[in-house]
């Protein structure tokens, strides 16, 4: 169930890469879509949505490789207070497209995911 850590992480990874429509007992919040909360240069994060729950937060970041070389994420990059788990679709991100298919394939970017305790 979505009440559970890994529950919730699947739910979310249902909603952002199948379009899962809600996560039963959440509330979506997108008012802070696109607001950036990591720019160092090497990697951009903004925040796609994020899910309210009485017990549990989920964030669903965009995450895109500025570097022009291959960049492995690291997960404590991203922790914050509270955090249980995170996860990526990818781990690994390709260095910044030179030409539209580069681009096209999407390569240097990936979703990553963030459960906290509730605030």
């Amino acid at each position: 169930p979505a009440s559970v850590i890994s529950g919730l992480m699947r739910e979310m990874v249902l909603a952002a890469e199948f379009g899962k429509a809600a996560i039963p007992g959440y509330r979506v919040s997108d008012r802070h879509k696109g607001e950036n909360i990591l720019n160092d240069g090497t990697i951009t994060a903004t925040i796609d949505r994020i899910y309210v729950g009485p017990n549990l937060w989920g964030y669903v970041l965009d995450v895109e490789n500025a570097l022009d070389q291959t960049q492995k994420l690291n997960p404590a990059t991203f922790r914050i207070d509270g955090t249980r788990a995170v996860s990526a679709k990818d781990w690994e991100l390709a260095p910044r497209p030179q030409t539209v298919e580069q681009r096209v394939a999407g390569k240097h970017k990936t979703k990553l995911y963030i459960v906290t305790k509730a605030k």
